[in-house]
């Protein structure tokens, strides 16, 4: 049988190789046609250097082995760095933990024991959905190991933790168990999950565990690739972000205000406007409360977008990490650091004009109860104009289409001078 000539074994090879990375970049490619066309491409070079001649007229034997096995050795370590480099990337999640509070307490069916209940969240920043197993909760301790406790369920009746000393109550609900809804429900990418992880610690009273949790708490869970993630909270850091998570109210003494706020836009001047739509949004984030925080990631839930930009000034501070696309429902951002009365923003524009009638209505839609996102809209007031005899009478009034100022008072007869 005749031999290819070099040239076309080279341009067959060339067009494979070509083809492999076209199918890597239109997302078409798997394992499998890869290593294919991968070795199709290396005999195809091989073929070809082999029928050099000055491979073939060594002086001896040895030398041509020599000469022939480095080249086999090297078209075959090129055409493997090659496979590295267009390889398919498997999509896979990508879990992150998100912890907003804790309460230490006795066990409700055996007060010996202590109890942890964490009020939690698991967002999925990946590209494929994911469930979230073996939950783990430790109590680290100095020059001891972790304390684990075993991960537990309210069963089928409510439980209420009532903690007067601190001035607020935990209401737990079967259905709000973290570690259940992440083994029933795959969290989609872009999406979150919160409620609580709840675990008993047989043989440790409260108050030990109390002293032993100075140290602070980690969580650790699985995702659907068996791929591990932790997360560790220091025991003294204020979290307070927890008005309500998923049914399960946590209400604080003296909440953190909320960092976040939707502000529809445009603005409505109330002298010469004559619609009140909303084309859009400023997602705003302000930190008014009494330390840095840190590490912040947060949801919202929108109208289709059309766009989303983040002023220059912001960009090395603000990242959207998600739903960054037309049509897109959501939007994810993440905030490495958030200092003392920093603000930071982005500008969302919405596909379609949205008709409101009030910020507090339109938020609901969506989502918001204004306790850790606040939406609001600007308004430019009518001017109310005085007159020199009102201001001496002292009987100013200010006066609007929507309003007007009354005097609750009984009929009375002015005093006269």
């Amino acid at each position: 049988m005749p031999k290819m000539p070099v040239s076309i074994d080279l341009a067959v090879a060339v067009i494979v190789a070509v083809v492999i990375y076209l199918l890597d970049k239109s997302g078409k490619s798997n394992a499998f046609l890869t290593t294919g066309l991968l070795i199709l491409t290396a005999a195809l070079f091989i073929d070809a250097v082999l029928q050099l001649p000055s491979l073939w007229a060594g002086p001896s034997r040895a030398v041509v082995v020599w000469r022939v096995s480095s080249v086999i050795v090297l078209v075959v370590f090129c055409v493997a760095r090659f496979g590295i480099w267009i390889w398919p990337e498997e999509a896979t999640p990508n879990l992150k933990i998100l912890m907003y509070d804790y309460v230490i307490t006795p066990w409700r069916d055996d007060p010996s024991y202590g109890a942890v209940c964490l009020i939690a969240g698991i967002a999925n920043s990946g590209d494929v959905p994911s469930i979230a197993r073996e939950f783990k909760l430790s109590l680290p301790r100095k020059d001891q190991g972790a304390f684990t406790g075993v991960i537990s369920d309210v069963g089928g009746r409510p439980w209420r933790i009532e903690i007067p000393d601190a001035g607020f109550d935990v209401n737990l609900k079967p259905e709000d168990s973290l570690p259940d809804k992440g083994l029933r429900n795959p969290i989609a990418p872009g999406s979150e999950i919160t409620g609580y992880v709840l675990a008993r610690f047989p043989g440790e009273p409260s108050g030990k565990l109390g002293a032993l949790q100075r140290g602070g708490i980690e969580l650790e869970i699985e995702d659907i690739k068996g791929r591990k993630y932790k997360r560790y909270i220091a025991a003294s850091e204020n979290l307070g972000r927890t008005p309500s998570y998923a049914g399960t109210t946590l209400n604080q003494p003296l909440p953190d205000p909320p960092i976040a706020a939707i502000q529809l836009t445009p603005m409505v001047d109330e002298e010469t406007a004559t619609n009140t739509d909303a084309t859009g949004a400023e997602i705003l984030f302000a930190n008014v409360g009494g330390k840095d925080k840190k590490d912040i990631s947060k949801l919202f839930n929108l109208p289709p977008i059309k766009s989303v930009s983040v002023p220059e000034s912001n960009r090395n501070k603000l990242r959207v990490a998600a739903g960054n696309k037309r049509g897109s429902t959501f939007l994810r951002f993440e905030i490495p650091e958030l200092k003392i009365n920093e603000m930071l923003y982005a500008e969302v524009t919405f596909l379609e004009p949205q008709k409101i009638t009030s910020p507090d209505a339109w938020g609901k839609q969506y989502g918001y109860d204004g306790t850790s996102v606040l939406v609001r809209r600007l308004f430019l007031g009518k001017e109310v104009k005085v007159t020199p005899s009102d201001a001496d009478s002292g009987q100013q009034q200010g006066r609007s289409d929507k309003a007007e100022a009354r005097d609750d008072r009984p009929n009375e007869k002015e005093p006269t001078p």
